[in-house]
């Protein structure tokens, strides 16, 4: 998984997208 990441995602958008990218990518790749 990538925290980090998934921050600054959230930071730069703040919108449920980035939330729905993020699990996604979370049971994608873990």
């Amino acid at each position: 998984s990538f925290p980090q990441a998934s921050v600054v995602v959230m930071r730069l958008s703040g919108g449920r997208a980035a939330v729905v990218a993020h699990s996604a990518a979370a049971l994608l790749f873990g």
